[in-house]
């Protein structure tokens, strides 16, 4: 029991980087699907048949 809580401390350090660096990376995801996700909508949407039919395609 004494070695679980002599490791706590490192196991519960080794999380929060983990953790943090999880965050970064979804915000990083959300900055350029985000506005990818938005040009594919809106040109899906578009009357400008050869921009649709790319998106369509794409999707």
């Amino acid at each position: 029991m004494e070695q679980i809580l002599d490791q706590l401390p490192i196991v519960i350090k080794s999380l929060n980087i983990g953790f943090l660096q999880t965050l970064r990376l979804f915000f990083v995801t959300l900055i350029g699907a985000f506005p990818l996700g938005l040009i594919i909508a809106f040109g899906s949407m578009s009357r400008f048949k050869p921009l649709s039919y790319l998106t369509k395609i794409i999707v």
